[in-house]
């Protein structure tokens, strides 16, 4: 296994902690808050980010990108660091300006009915500035192919520190506590990280500013179209959360759907490792065509069983994480809904580095522009007939569907027919899984019945690939099965 596969094999194992540490996080969450607190801290979780994407400008993006054309250039990664430290001090201080005359109609527009909204404002934004920080910090470690150190501190923003500061609270644990003790941990890890790439570049040198206008323009303007996909990828998940504030009950339930919908992502990460390998050693249009349709193959492949799996067996696993009836309830229903669309979504999101890379024109923005515009206008209009949990679920699933077609419309001249994948006996064969899940879990609706179901599931997903030899099949095992 060559460095690439071993750092994509590590970025692997890490998805798995921060998948276990999230719901382990939810899960304390749930017990120590009530549920309108829970709603709260899981709000502020998704807004944070959200918004801390669009106001980077992109430097995140650039930085990855020149730091590793430039690498061997030190006076230029000078340059990059300098732009983006100098524009997350500007964005610090555009916050605190903000703040300080706009907190009231601010804090009202985020936080409506809540008694303590200005001080969840005020936290939110410290959040966002934070996270600002650690996009700039972050590119340095992944362009040195740390991926250890480089994935401990993404584990320690997602889900770590706060699940430190539950811990270390206790019962006495509240919301504006727990996120304070959390940032305090964040920003003394971020701070200290910068300070050591500061040292480690001689960023305390300043280059001229006459070199910084230089290659600033070029810097930003390739950041900046890249900083509008990954704010619009995530505010997609967040809008439908805005749309409800006042409802703190509902919004913890959708956005705890949410999470569980995107850990099904998880199985993407093998799938990352074969095109890695394979664009690792072809750049030809052959090649990104045999890239492309293995990735939309393992998609949809490993995405159906683990959806099938997840969609029968969710009343068993929740609870492992969730106490409350009501919340584990309504979550079980918002995820139902949502996988409806979580295999187009899954095959969105497998496919948009490929479209970024491969097309000049931002079409990733195009799709999540009409797809956020298409989760808002179908909110609204069932929202005359559904309730609220309803309206949002169905048309956040709708705005999966949108994506995922987009993604496949894009590529639509490099893609190989049905056939290629055997479609109608993969459509059968997942009937058929369905069909056994469902049984299975009504005769023995426990772990019991799970592990089992699983086991059949897989035997029967192995049978099925060995069986039917697709074409896509045989591809993906001779790209394994391969030296290079």
């Amino acid at each position: 296994m060559n460095k690439l596969s071993k750092d994509v094999v590590v970025s692997i194992v890490f998805s798995f902690l921060n998948i276990l540490f999230n719901f382990w996080l939810i899960k304390e969450a749930e017990y120590t808050l009530s549920v309108v607190h829970l709603g709260i801290l899981m709000y502020i979780r998704r807004i944070a980010p959200t918004f801390s994407n669009i106001l980077q400008l992109g430097t995140s993006q650039a930085l990855v990108r020149f730091t590793s054309i430039e690498k061997d250039d030190i006076q230029k990664v000078k340059i990059y660091y300098t732009i983006s430290t100098f524009v997350w001090v500007l964005v610090s201080v555009l916050l605190v300006i903000l703040f300080w005359l706009f907190h009231d109609f601010l804090s009202l527009l985020f936080f409506p009915d809540s008694e303590n909204s200005v001080a969840y404002l005020k936290i939110t934004f410290i959040y966002i500035s934070i996270l600002h920080l650690s996009h700039f910090t972050l590119p340095y470690f992944l362009n040195l192919r740390k991926v250890i150190t480089y994935n401990m501190i993404v584990l320690l923003i997602a889900s770590l520190s706060i699940l430190i500061s539950f811990k270390f609270l206790g019962s006495s644990a509240d919301v504006l506590t727990v996120l304070t003790y959390s940032l305090v941990i964040l920003f003394t890890v971020l701070i200290l990280t910068f300070m050591y790439v500061c040292f480690k570049i001689k960023l305390y040198i300043l280059p001229s500013l006459y070199a910084i206008k230089k290659e600033g323009k070029r810097f930003i303007m390739y950041g900046l179209p890249r900083a509008f996909i990954t704010f619009s990828d995530m505010f997609l998940l967040t809008v439908g959360a805005m749309l409800i504030q006042g409802e703190e009950e509902i919004v913890a339930s959708f956005l705890i759907g949410i999470v569980l919908s995107r850990t099904i992502l998880i199985v993407l990460q093998p799938i990352s490792l074969l095109s890695a390998v394979i664009s690792g050693h072809h750049n030809t249009e052959e090649a990104h065509k045999k890239v492309l349709n293995l990735i939309v193959g393992g998609t949809i492949y490993t995405t159906t069983i683990t959806t099938i799996l997840f969609y029968n067996w969710i009343d068993i696993l929740l609870p492992f994480w969730l106490k409350n009836e009501d919340t584990i309830e309504t979550v079980m229903y918002v995820f139902k809904i949502l996988a409806i669309g979580i295999i187009p979504y899954t095959i969105f999101q497998s496919l948009k580095g490929i479209i970024d890379i491969k097309y000049f024109k931002p079409l990733n923005l195009y799709s999540l522009f009409i797809a956020v515009a298409g989760h808002i206008v179908f909110f609204y209009i069932l929202n005359i007939w559904c309730n609220t949990l309803q309206s949002l679920s169905i048309s956040l699933s709708i705005s999966f569907i949108i994506l995922g077609i987009f993604a496949l419309y894009w590529n639509r001249k490099y893609l190989y027919s049905q056939s290629y994948f055997n479609l109608f006996y993969l459509l059968i064969f997942n009937l058929f899984v369905f069909v056994i899940n469902f049984k299975i879990h009504d005769v023995y609706p426990s772990w019991i019945g799970f592990l089992i179901s699983v086991t059949v599931s897989i035997i029967l997903f192995l049978i099925f690939c060995l069986t039917i030899k697709s074409p896509f099949l045989k591809e993906a095992l001779h790209v394994f099965n391969k030296r290079h």
